[in-house]
């Protein structure tokens, strides 16, 4: 009997120890609680060989092994309890180095002989002599113990469903077996001295793991049916195998070698059976598998099926409502959920929709808290019962709003990807957990549901497309005349004010202006040199701006439509001469060389003479503005066969290349030209080319930065006058 419950706890431990740990070699919990049953497996053989020892120096030898295998079972109690079922390895790392390091201590301890100093075997009893340090290792079992049922039990007590009778099984099981197999191993034989009952210890520890399988087994506590299915079905399968084939084998065989005489029918009908056997044997296989499946899946579904079906209803619509409607249904009947529902951003077309089995309330203020947790997680698929102390905030809104599983609608996890919504699980129906095959099918399945919300989403934007757009449209177009309105009467308030200055401004100009040439001229008197200069200076301004009141007007009659070119025959050289004289004195005080060889002979053209004027002094003006101390300034007219061209080349700033494109604009100005000269308008270069292309020519324009420009103008000769 005692041997027969040391084989069977022996057996027990390292068949589920296996299991477990070949479930999740990553998980905390599923390691603590392998080692933790493998060594309560290991503990009675120990005890059963010391009990059994032939000499007391044996004894004592087995005795230190029971101390090996029983002096981790508290820690790893501890740990297994502090990490159920969250599954993380570290829970305090400083609280775990500290009881690793005391393990370790009674560890190099009892193998000095100073937990169990003498061991002596009488009439199958043990006699033990206790060493000095012994209470030591009393403290670190019982504390462990200790502290691991009191984890188990805080945890049982916020459990629920399925995860409250699995920490029960695990709780009670482990309190009773280590209670009493410390009782019987520990207080009895050190405190009273009595070690009549320590060979029936390992009775309590087969309980234990019995206890324990059940759950695993039964209330899925680690979630290995299918490892456990497999097993038993391959074990009947063998079985059947050997007694269909192997066995008739045997006999055979032994018949052959031994004087025995086997009848012909039996032989035939013994071939039969192995032939049978041999041809349905993977047959038998199946059904043992399909039979075991029954069994331990009672609601288990065929998660290629389940994929299937899902593929056939998503692409069967563009419908979004429907297409999450149906979607919904089949996720909610395999997984036999209790609802399912699909929370969808909001669109271009419709607002935020929630669509599932059942009308699922979830506010807005708990769907953006999830937008902000949930881009942090590293899983797509988030079960509720995993989440860690550091998730709380999540954990409340999923328990508010009853959701077990929340799978986020994105092709990554994390922030890298934006995510379409969620979908949304409540609690299986008869009350079990989902399984990690649950999360493997919804990661499977998240992609392809991406791809078919995404097509339905423009699928509706399409339908809606032209109502939208006609809103957009009209919303538009009435925004557009209404800012035109507000500009063109800004506009026109403008063009107003500009006129209605030059007009007032040009009156008393030109008495300045005039004023001065008189003075100039002698009229008031003989005038001495400098005072000459200043006269000369002053007299240019006053022409400048006469210039600048004149682009001012022509704007405004551009505007108004009364911008008329007046032609009268000019002959350009001249007129170039004379403007280049008015300019020469500036150029000189400015260390500028300005040059300019005039024909002798040169065609008369029909022109505007002010407005072409203005055209040269401004190209002039701004050679000699722009253009550095020492530099130069070309000025060459060209008479060609069909055209006469006018260049004005300078090696000033230049124009930037990013900016040439807008030059001949209204009221541009280049950020460098800005820079030398804040006080011009803008308007010179504009009121050139409108007088130019008006008078039927082209502007000419070229120009590097840092290298100097070349401004000028082609006009077409069309009738001359006369030559000179």
């Amino acid at each position: 009997m005692q041997l027969a419950a040391v084989i069977f706890t022996l057996l027990m431990g390292l068949v589920t120890a296996l299991l477990v740990y070949s479930k999740s070699r990553r998980s905390g919990s599923h390691v603590y609680f392998s080692l933790l049953v493998l060594f309560i497996g290991i503990y009675p053989v120990c005890n059963y060989l010391a009990l059994h020892a032939l000499t007391d120096q044996e004894a004592l030898h087995w005795a230190k092994l029971i101390l090996f295998v029983s002096i981790p079972q508290g820690p790893l109690l501890y740990f297994f309890a502090k990490t159920f079922p969250e599954s993380r390895f570290i829970f305090n790392k400083r609280l775990q180095i500290i009881v690793i390091l005391w393990l370790m201590l009674n560890l190099i301890l009892a193998s000095m002989g100073l937990v169990f100093k003498t061991v002596s075997i009488h009439n199958g009893a043990a006699d033990i002599g206790p060493g000095p340090l012994i209470p030591l290792f009393g403290l670190l079992q019982a504390s462990t113990i200790i502290g691991g049922l009191v984890a188990l039990f805080a945890k049982l007590r916020h459990a629920h469903g399925v995860k409250r009778r699995q920490l029960s099984y695990v709780f009670y099981g482990v309190f009773v077996s280590f209670t009493l197999t410390f009782l019987i191993t520990f207080v009895l034989p050190i405190v009273f001295h009595n070690t009549l009952l320590l060979a029936v210890s390992p009775i309590f520890l087969a309980l234990a793991i019995a206890i324990i399988a059940y759950a695993i087994i039964a209330q899925r506590l680690f979630d290995i049916r299918t490892a456990v299915v497999r097993a038993v079905a391959y074990t009947l399968s063998l079985l059947t195998l050997s007694i269909m084939y192997v066995a008739p084998i045997v006999y055979i065989t032994s018949s052959l070698l031994l004087p025995v005489q086997i009848q012909p029918g039996k032989f035939v009908l013994i071939v039969i059976i192995i032939s049978l056997a041999a041809n349905y044997y993977e047959r038998v296989r199946v059904w043992f598998n399909r039979a075991t499946s029954k069994i331990f899946f009672r609601d288990a579904y065929d998660p290629e099926q389940f994929i299937a079906e899902l593929n056939n209803t998503v692409v069967a619509t563009l419908d979004l409502n429907g297409l999450l409607k149906g979607a919904s249904d089949i996720i909610a009947r395999n997984l036999t959920s209790q609802y399912c529902v699909f929370s969808i951003t909001e669109t271009a077309t419709a607002g935020r929709r929630i669509v599932g089995t059942q009308q699922k309330n979830v506010t807005a203020h708990d769907i953006e808290g999830l937008d902000d947790m949930t881009v942090r997680m590293s899983e797509r698929v988030i079960k509720a019962e995993l989440l860690s102390e550091g998730d709380h905030a999540v954990k409340l809104i999923l328990a508010r709003n009853n959701i077990e599983i929340l799978a986020r609608l994105s092709t990554t996890a994390g922030a890298a990807d934006v995510s379409l919504g969620y979908i949304m699980l409540g609690p299986k129906r008869g009350g079990e957990q989902y399984n990690a095959r649950d999360v493997r099918t919804l990661e499977t399945i998240i992609n392809g549901l991406i791809v078919a919300i995404q097509n339905a989403m423009r699928f509706e934007e399409i339908q809606n497309f032209n109502i939208t757009l006609q809103r957009r449209v009209d919303e538009a177009t009435a925004q557009l005349r209404r800012t035109n309105a507000k500009l063109e009467a800004l506009d026109e308030t403008k063009d107003d004010f500009i006129s209605m200055a030059s007009h007032q401004l040009r009156t008393p100009l030109t008495a300045v202006k005039g004023y001065l040439s008189m003075l100039l001229e002698g009229d008031a008197g003989m005038i001495k040199p400098l005072q000459k200069k200043m006269l000369n200076q002053a007299f240019m301004s006053s022409q400048r701006m006469v210039f600048l009141i004149a682009d001012l007007l022509n704007v405004s009659r551009l505007k108004t439509g009364k911008f008329v070119i007046e032609r009268t025959p000019i002959n350009l050289a001249n007129l170039i001469q004379e403007e280049i004289g008015q300019l020469r004195e500036t150029a000189t005080s400015q260390s500028l060389s300005l040059t300019f060889e005039k024909p002798k002979e040169f065609p008369k053209l029909m022109l505007d003479e002010t407005k072409t004027r203005q055209v040269v002094m401004n190209f002039i003006d701004n050679a000699v503005h722009y253009t550095p101390s020492g530099g130069h300034i070309s000025v060459e007219l060209m008479d060609k066969p069909h055209s006469v061209e006018l260049q004005v080349h300078d090696d000033g700033i230049g124009v930037p290349k990013a900016e040439q494109h807008h030059l001949f604009t209204k009221f541009y100005r280049a950020a460098n030209a800005r820079r030398e000269r804040p006080d011009g308008t803008g308007l010179g270069l504009y009121m050139a080319k409108k007088v130019i292309i008006a008078e039927g020519g082209a502007v000419l324009f070229k120009s590097r930065e840092h290298k100097g420009s070349m401004f000028g103008f082609s006009i077409p000769k069309q009738t001359p006058v006369d030559k000179l």
